[in-house]
């Protein structure tokens, strides 16, 4: 069983293709006009990320909401049943869906804006993991 797990654990590794990091590098637009345009997709983008970290924080608290109700409803039907209580809060607790895309978006967007403003965005991809898998 062990050898079967090994295998199983190496053959998805070598299945996964490269991994790549994405840097981006922003070059000033050539004019008094482009700078100040640029200078207000900055604003935006540090207004569009306040934005996502709140809403992050708003469905972490909603999800902690519903962990805690979910788990108190556990707990009085275990008593109920007179059966003893196995799991704890944190067994309930699943942030997954809090954390989404936003970031990406406002990123996406700068850079649109950026370019725009008539400045330049260099793309610079670097593998990370799996680079010799091409």
């Amino acid at each position: 069983m062990k050898k079967l797990a090994c295998l199983l654990s190496l053959l998805l590794i070598c299945a996964c293709g490269p991994i790549y990091d994405t840097q981006y590098r922003y070059e000033t637009p050539p004019t008094a006009e482009g700078k100040i345009c640029a200078s207000s997709c900055i604003d935006k983008l540090n207004t569009c990320s306040a934005n996502c970290k709140t809403e992050e924080a708003n469905c972490r608290h909603i999800k902690s909401l519903e962990a805690k109700n979910a788990y108190l409803e556990y707990v009085n039907e275990r008593q109920r049943k007179g059966e003893k209580v196995k799991k704890s809060q944190s067994d309930f607790e699943y942030y997954g869906s809090c954390s989404n895309s936003c970031q990406d978006d406002c990123e996406n967007v700068h850079r649109i804006c950026h370019s725009t403003c008539g400045g330049n965005v260099v793309e610079h991809r670097t593998c990370t993991a799996f680079c010799n898998q091409q």
